[in-house]
């Protein structure tokens, strides 16, 4: 009886330090994959994209942030999709402060 009761002591402790994942309600799930044939995106959005993570460089970015920023850019680069819809998704990641500042970079570096 005492091994039975030590092995569900142990067992509840271990239930109790299992972390289970939670979806993010500020996480935006990545664009899904163009369908099979799809005609293939211009360069220039390519290199949008490289500007875009330049500048993200620059900002004081937690872990998370820049991981699912990454992965936003990532999917985005791979279906050729327009930066304005990728600014919009890593709106959501962003906070405000970090948005205008990113927004001020990717002005200030169109101008040049």
């Amino acid at each position: 009886m005492k091994k039975f009761l030590l092995a569900m002591a142990a067992a509840a402790t271990l239930a109790t330090n299992v972390l289970i994942p939670v979806a993010s309600a500020q996480t935006p799930a990545p664009p899904p994959p163009p369908p099979a044939g799809a005609p293939v995106a211009p360069a220039a959005n390519a290199a949008d994209h490289d500007k875009l993570e330049a500048a993200l460089k620059q900002l004081n970015l937690t872990m998370r942030q820049k991981i699912q920023i990454g992965k936003i850019v990532k999917a985005a680069k791979a279906n050729g999709q327009d930066k304005k819809v990728t600014m919009k998704q890593i709106s959501g990641v962003l906070s405000p402060d970090q948005m205008a500042k990113l927004k001020q970079m990717l002005d200030a570096k169109a101008s040049k």
